[in-house]
């Protein structure tokens, strides 16, 4: 992880391997691209173009990936998000939670992704562990749902009580 120092190997063939008789759907191998260094940012990116091109020469028919979304600005969302996600056939998009942002900023970056580039049928919320910023997405979405007469799904999963006490949120 970028973030944390730790460098950990995930060989994209043994994640396909995996994929393949374990699920029916997951996450590509995510990359965190979180850095405001243009060039580190194109070098993960071109690591991620590989070992994507890896999972999906050898994954199985029916099996559902999510891309994720990474960058700290609309320019980094936008240079990722035509770099890579719609150039790949996944209709959902993860959307990583953020210790440091207010709710409200969380929720522009949903109204973001939602509103540019390729439509997803469903947005998954990564690491939730704010219990507002959760309630804010589920009714953003269905407001959205009901005005726009979409159908967009919203799932998450939880992180640990340990993020929201490091970024003091309880």
């Amino acid at each position: 992880q970028l973030s944390s120092g730790k460098e950990v190997w995930i060989d994209p063939e043994h994640l396909t391997d995996f994929y393949n008789v374990y699920v029916d759907e997951g996450v590509t191998l995510d990359i965190p691209i979180r850095t405001y260094n243009r060039e580190l940012l194109v070098r993960m990116l071109a690591v991620h173009e590989i070992t994507m091109k890896m999972i999906m020469e050898g994954l199985k028919p029916g099996i559902r990936l999510a891309n994720v979304a990474h960058g700290f600005d609309y320019q980094d969302f936008t240079f990722v998000r035509e770099r890579l996600w719609e150039n790949e056939l996944m209709d959902i998009l993860c959307i990583p939670s953020s210790r440091v942002l207010p709710d409200i900023k969380s929720i522009d970056r949903l109204l973001y992704h939602m509103t540019h580039g390729m439509e997803y049928k469903q947005y998954h919320l990564l690491g939730i562990y704010n219990m507002t910023w959760l309630s804010l997405a589920i009714k953003f979405i269905y407001e959205w749902n009901k005005t726009k007469g979409k159908n967009v799904l919203l799932t998450s999963d939880a992180s640990s009580a340990i993020y929201s006490a490091s970024a003091l949120r309880y």
